[in-house]
């Protein structure tokens, strides 16, 4: 069962600030599929609605792929300037 909840109710579930989640749509150039993770409210000014699963889900894999790809980064780092660059040293 899908469950929709308000942006402020999503915000405190995502552990982020409101509009990192309106800026994470894909009306904003983000990632956040209408009528998949988001969609409007009932009326011009009703909340927008997120499915709270989908939202979560999406947010952990891109965080994964981010994590992936640094320890990639990591890996073939050969020297230790170019791993103190990796961590802002």
């Amino acid at each position: 069962m899908t469950t929709w909840v308000t942006t402020s109710e999503a915000a405190k579930l995502c552990h982020c600030h409101p509009r990192t989640l309106k800026r994470k749509r894909d009306i904003e150039g983000g990632f956040l599929i209408n009528m998949r993770h988001w969609r409007f409210g009932t009326s011009p000014g009703s909340s927008i609605m997120w499915d709270i699963d989908y939202v979560i889900k999406e947010f952990n894999y891109r965080g994964y792929m981010a994590a992936d790809k640094l320890k990639d980064k990591f890996n073939k780092a050969k020297t230790a300037e170019e791993v103190a660059d990796l961590i802002g040293a």
